[in-house]
């Protein structure tokens, strides 16, 4: 975080809340080898099918069902990755998630609830969660980060990639064989510019919404 140039501002200006969001942070490297669930397109393009779920937890795909704990049905993604899949604009968002409910814990993260955007990531915005940058470098990711490598095509994977810093130079990226590359060899990979976004966990920073 300290060659970032972005600045990151503890919530009450509490070190400890800085420790809770360096925290997070980490939580979220360590969720990434725990993305096992197979592979599939977030969208219909190209005809790969639908995200699979868990319809006990589910009423869509990364809608919580009613009456269910976010932080369980979150959970159950990792517990039980054979009943899943996705593509991997929702393997990121869903380790980001599960890196903010590792250290949040149940009862804050069930808090989600109280939020009306019916996709979970979309519930953990306004709930100040998650946090988003929107004018940043190329170069500028910190771990836990979760950014867009453009792609030179329209949709689906042509598109390009989503994916998640583990230290700041090596990028991981969700697929039917999980990749890490550095910044620029995502760049040649996918053919395209990086995204100025940077979504990472709001916990213990000051979070300004929208």
């Amino acid at each position: 975080m300290l060659q970032s140039s972005r600045p990151f501002i503890a919530k009450d200006l509490d070190v400890e809340q800085l420790k809770r969001h360096v925290e997070s942070r980490a939580a979220v490297v360590r969720a990434v080898p725990s993305a096992t669930w197979a592979l599939r397109s977030d969208g219909r393009d190209k005809g790969k099918g639908l995200a699979l779920f868990n319809s006990a937890f589910w009423s869509a795909p990364w809608v919580v069902k009613g009456g269910v704990s976010p932080a369980a049905a979150v959970g159950d993604i990792f517990a039980e990755p054979n009943k899943y899949a996705s593509g991997c604009r929702a393997a990121t968002a869903l380790v980001l998630l599960k890196g903010v409910l590792d250290v949040v814990g149940p009862g804050e993260f069930d808090k989600l609830n109280n939020y009306p955007p019916p996709m979970i990531w979309d519930k953990a915005w306004p709930a100040k969660l998650l946090a988003v940058d929107k004018q940043v470098s190329g170069l500028d990711w910190v771990p836990g980060d979760r950014g867009y490598i453009n792609g030179t095509g329209s949709s689906g994977i042509d598109a390009g990639q989503w994916v998640i810093s583990l230290d700041g130079a090596s990028l991981w990226g969700f697929g039917a064989e999980p990749l890490v590359q550095s910044v620029e060899e995502w760049v040649q990979t996918e053919g395209g510019p990086v995204s100025a976004q940077r979504w990472y966990p709001g916990v213990g920073l000051e979070v300004h919404y929208p």
